[in-house]
């Protein structure tokens, strides 16, 4: 069988990619010839994906377009944690650039800037998708390239999955404004037609499509989670460390996913001796709480590494630590990783409600606490006892992780391509 994956930013080091190249590998193990079109919408220096397949993956690096390329270079030049020291926080005219694109640029790109790159991906995918059995797209966001697919699908015929790990018409990381919502609806509405599966990430999501576009058949939407890399995560050597390590991996967002109040509670725990390793991009304005609450001391950031080196951390860590999504559609993907690397974790809710602490819990993976400094400072307290008395790692079972594992996640995927290239 012959796929057309049209999926940006590969190899880059985000979820979407992370996802698809697990399922690629297996995809490809089975013998599928597969086509990626991509095009780079992160800076050059973001972190990439070491991936290796057979002749029969092909990848298509295209440009993305003029406008994303320069927007992209302008942000990495003035984002503090990769280059340069200048940042949003402490260049003003980069702060007046923001909000003038966000409010008077951004919002008439339908669905968002990485729309530019439609032309170029129709004419590139032309000759792949006349041969291919089934188009795959496959989005976080940007959601764009679903709008590639619902044109492919109108001009080829060819049967449609959809893939989108973050919703469209209400997802809380969309930055437009409310007044375009509707338009967002009416255009999302109009390319759920045309999919011939659906893919989402959570039950929850699934739910809420479910209540917003009635028109859609549960039979063409399916749930299909994020996951770990069983035989990788094995093979990993933990970085050496001692004492009571905290870990965090990835980005921090002060509307979805805020570490204030844990930060908070850092500066609460002065008795314990406790450290705190991030790993990914912490703004400006995050490394500025840190200093003003005086736990720069104990709370070091690698900025932007290696997904192996990540992953090393992680399996390392006494302790790992997960901040909730707002929102109460999406599940960080990192909970996943977690989940095989089979270390505590502590999940810090942002609503009472929350998919990650539900997983954590069911598998008896980490303990949940509600996001005030005082809660989590007492949690974080009561963990480091059981550390230090060595019943830390024997008070969590870890049970039924393995249902998480890409092998078992790809086979569910698999399954939803057969019944999609189906006559």
């Amino acid at each position: 069988m012959k796929i057309l994956l049209i999926l940006l930013d590969y190899p880059s080091c985000i979820a979407t990619v992370i996802r698809w190249s697990n399922i690629i590998k297996y995809l490809d193990d089975k013998g599928y010839e597969i086509t990626i079109l991509t095009a780079p919408h992160l800076p050059p220096d973001y972190p990439k994906l070491n991936l290796s397949y057979s002749p029969r993956v092909k990848i298509i690096d295209t440009n993305l377009g003029y406008f994303n390329k320069n927007i992209s270079a302008y942000c990495q030049k003035h984002q503090s944690g990769r280059n340069t020291k200048k940042s949003e926080f402490t260049n003003p005219i980069y702060s007046v650039a923001k909000f003038f694109y966000r409010t008077f640029i951004y919002p008439f790109f339908i669905p968002d800037p990485a729309i530019e790159w439609l032309p170029t991906a129709l004419k590139v995918s032309r000759p792949f998708v006349k041969a291919c059995n089934v188009i795959i797209t496959v989005s976080g966001w940007p959601i764009s390239p679903q709008i590639v697919g619902y044109r492919l699908k109108k001009q080829y015929h060819k049967p449609w999955i959809a893939d989108m790990n973050d919703p469209w018409a209400f997802s809380p990381i969309n930055f437009t404004p409310f007044w375009r919502r509707p338009f967002d609806k009416m255009f999302e509405r109009k390319i759920l037609r045309e999919m011939d599966k659906l893919i989402l990430t959570t039950e929850a999501t699934r739910t809420m499509y479910m209540r917003e576009y009635p028109e859609l058949k549960p039979e063409t939407t399916e749930v299909i989670t994020c996951g770990f890399d069983a035989e990788l995560l094995k093979n990993i050597q933990p970085e050496t460390a001692s004492g009571f390590r905290i870990v965090y991996t990835g980005s921090f967002y002060d509307d979805i996913r805020n570490p204030l109040n844990f930060f908070k509670a850092v500066q609460l725990l002065k008795d314990r001796p406790i450290n705190v390793l991030l790993a990914g991009f912490l703004s400006p304005k995050h490394q500025e709480i840190i200093k003003s609450l005086g736990i720069a001391g104990r709370v070091r950031c690698l900025g932007s590494i290696p997904y192996e080196q990540v992953l090393s951390l992680q399996k390392e860590a006494t302790l790992l630590l997960l901040i909730g999504n707002l929102g109460r559609l999406q599940i960080p993907s990192k909970v996943f990783e977690y989940l095989g690397i089979k270390k505590p974790i502590l999940v810090v809710k942002n609503e009472a409600e929350d998919l990650a602490a539900d997983i954590v819990l069911k598998t008896n993976s980490g303990v949940a606490v509600s996001n005030d400094p005082d809660e989590i400072a007492q949690t974080i307290s009561r963990l480091y006892s059981l550390w230090e008395s060595g019943k830390l790692q024997e008070s969590f079972s870890f049970s039924g992780v393995n249902q998480f594992s890409w092998e078992s996640l790809a086979l569910q995927m698999e399954r939803v391509i057969i019944e999609a290239a189906k006559p």
